[in-house]
C-alpha cells in the first residue's frame, strides 16, 4: 500500500452520505482558487500494492501527479519539493536466484551512464551506498544509494535530471523492487532528508528468510555440487559460525571453521565493511581428501584435471571450496578474501591484478612483499603496469611466474595502502577500482587520474620510487 505523509491525510468537513450539487461546485471552485490544501489533492496518488505486500510512503510533494505506467510492474509520480522537480519510479521485477539488495541497486545503476561523457562504456557509480536494517522483505535490510544525475535517467518522461538520484532496493518472496527518486538541482537539505526518510519507510509484509541455511537448503546445495555417492552420503553435521556455513565430510570441520572466522576478522580489519543483520552465511565446501576436491572442480565447474590439480582451493560466486590439509595454509585466507570481496564488499571488478593483489596482500607478509618488490623495482624485473592490468589471469602470463605476479600485485596494494604517497585516498581507490570493468585499461587509467592525478605510467614511477628506497 502506498501512503502519503500525514499532512496528506486531511479530511474535509463535508457532512452527509454524498455530495450535493452545490457542495460539488464549491469543491470545484475551491480547487481552482487553490483554497483547498494542495496535499489533499495528492490523495488520488495513493495506490495499493497488495499483490506485492509492500507499503511505501511518498515524501510530501506539491503538484503531485500519478502518471501513466511506462511498463507492467511500474508506478510513476511527479511533483515538486520547493523549487526542485521530483520524479519517483517504483518498479517490481521477477526475483532471480541468490540476489541480494545490493544487486538490485547495482542493476539500477547499470542503466545509467555518467553525465558529461561520450564514452558509451563508462560505468555509472553511486556516490554513497548504505545498508539499512528493517522490514524490507525476505532479506531484512535494503540497499540505499545516492548518486549524481546520470546522463540518461530511465524515466518515461525522458526529462534531463540535473540534481541527485536516490535509489532503494529490496527483495520480496518472488520479486525484487526498487524506488528511484530523480530530483532537480534546487533540492534543499530538508527535502533531501524527507526523501531519505521516505525511502526508509518501505515496509514489506513478508517474513525474513532464514539466513543460516536450514538443513533442507544445505542438503539441496550439497547434492547439487557433489556427484560421488560416497562423498554425498558422508556429509558430517553442518557447522554454522557467525559468518559461515561449513559443509564437509571431514572430522576437522570445527577447527577449520574457527580458522575461517579468524581470517574473516583479519580481512575486515584491513578492508573495513559494515556488518548488517540478516546477511546470508557464506558457504564453504571442505572436502576430506584432495581427490574429492579435484572431482568437485571437474564435475561442477568443468575444469580439466591439470587445472584442478593446480589449486588448493578457490572462491567462486558465493562459496569457497577446498580440502583439508592445514587450516594454517595461507590459501584459505587468500581465497577467503576473494569470497568476502564478492559477497560482502561487492567489489568484483578491476581485473586479475586488483583481485589477486588484495587477496595476496592479506595472505602474505610485509617481508615477502618487500623481498620481491625491492629487487624488482631496482632491476626493472617486473611486468609494466600498462600491460599488467590487462592480463586476464596473472597466474598464467608468460612474463613472471605465478608467485612473482601475485607478489607484484600485492606490492601495488601495499604501496597504495601503507606507503605515504597519497595514502589517505586508498579507500576511494579500493571501491572505485573494484567497481569498474575487469582489465578495462581505459577505465583504470581514468580512475587513477581522477583519484591520484596520475595514469598507469605515473603510478608505476611512484611504485618504483617507493620500493627502491625500502
Amino acid at each position: 500500500m502506498v501512503f502519503l505523509g500525514r499532512a496528506q491525510h486531511r479530511r474535509f468537513p463535508i457532512r452527509g452520505s454524498g455530495f450535493s450539487l452545490i457542495g460539488a461546485l464549491c469543491l470545484f471552485v475551491g480547487v481552482l482558487l487553490g483554497y483547498l490544501p494542495r496535499a489533499a489533492l495528492a490523495l488520488e496518488a495513493s495506490r495499493t500494492f497488495d499483490p506485492h505486500q509492500l507499503t511505501y510512503t511518498l515524501p510530501e510533494m506539491e503538484n503531485l501527479v500519478k502518471r501513466e505506467k511506462s511498463r507492467p510492474g511500474t508506478h510513476l509520480w511527479s511533483g515538486s519539493m520547493g523549487d526542485a522537480t521530483v520524479e519517483i519510479l517504483l518498479s517490481f521485477r521477477p526475483r532471480p536466484i541468490s540476489l541480494v539488495p545490493e544487486d538490485v541497486t547495482a542493476q539500477v545503476g547499470r542503466k545509467f551512464r555518467p553525465a558529461n561523457t561520450k564514452d558509451r562504456k563508462a560505468r555509472y557509480r553511486f556516490k554513497n551506498q548504505d545498508l539499512v536494517a528493517g522490514k524490507f522483505g525476505v532479506v531484512p535490510y535494503a540497499s540505499l544509494c545516492i548518486g549524481n544525475a546520470p546522463e540518461r535517467p530511465p524515466v518515461p518522461s525522458r526529462r534531463k535530471v540535473t540534481g541527485d538520484v536516490f535509489v532503494v532496493g529490496g527483495i520480496l518472496e518472488t520479486e525484487t523492487y526498487s524506488v528511484e527518486v530523480y530530483t532537480g538541482p534546487e533540492l534543499s537539505d530538508k527535502h533531501r532528508e524527507d526523501i531519505l526518510k521516505s525511502l526508509k519507510s518501505v515496509i514489506a509484509k513478508c517474513e525474513p528468510e532464514d539466513a543460516t541455511w536450514p538443513q533442507k537448503e544445505v542438503m539441496k546445495r550439497w547434492e547439487a555440487v557433489v556427484t560421488d555417492p560416497k562423498v554425498l552420503k558422508g556429509l558430517a553435521p553442518v557447522i554454522r559460525t557467525k559468518h559461515y556455513v561449513i559443509m564437509t565430510n571431514s572430522s576437522a570441520g570445527k577447527v577449520f571453521a574457527k580458522k575461517m572466522e579468524e581470517a574473516y576478522r583479519k580481512i575486515q580489519k584491513i578492508f573495513p565493511f559494515p556488518e548488517i543483520p540478516g546477511r546470508k552465511l557464506m558457504p564453504v565446501f571442505l572436502f576430506r581428501m584432495r581427490g574429492q576436491y579435484i572431482d568437485f572442480c571437474k564435475n561442477s565447474l568443468g575444469w580439466g584435471q591439470e587445472e584442478a590439480e593446480r589449486t588448493k582451493g578457490h572462491a567462486f560466486q558465493d562459496y569457497y571450496a577446498t580440502y583439508y590439509d592445514s587450516p594454517k595454509d595461507p590459501v584459505h585466507i587468500h581465497e577467503g578474501t576473494h569470497q568476502v570481496f564478492m559477497n560482502r564488499l561487492r567489489l568484483h571488478g578491476g581485473g586479475s591484478w586488483f583481485q589477486e593483489g588484495v587477496a595476496e596482500y592479506v595472505s602474505s607478509t610485509k617481508n615477502q612483499r618487500k623481498s620481491f618488490a625491492k629487487r624488482a623495482a631496482k632491476d626493472e624485473k617486473f611486468i609494466r603496469f600498462r600491460q599488467f592490468v590487462q592480463i586476464p589471469s596473472i597466474i598464467n602470463n608468460g612474463f613472471l611466474g605465478a608467485g612473482g605476479s601475485y607478489k607484484q600485485a600485492a606490492s601495488i596494494i601495499h604501496f597504495l595502502r601503507d606507503g605515504k604517497w597519497q595514502q589517505e585516498k586508498f579507500d576511494q581507490f579500493l571501491y572505485e577500482m573494484g567497481s569498474i570493468g575487469r582489465s578495462d585499461v581505459t577505465a583504470i587509467e581514468a580512475k587513477l587520474q581522477e583519484i591520484y592525478g596520475v595514469g598507469l605510467d605515473g603510478l608505476e614511477k611512484e611504485w618504483v620510487k617507493y620500493w627502491s628506497r625500502r
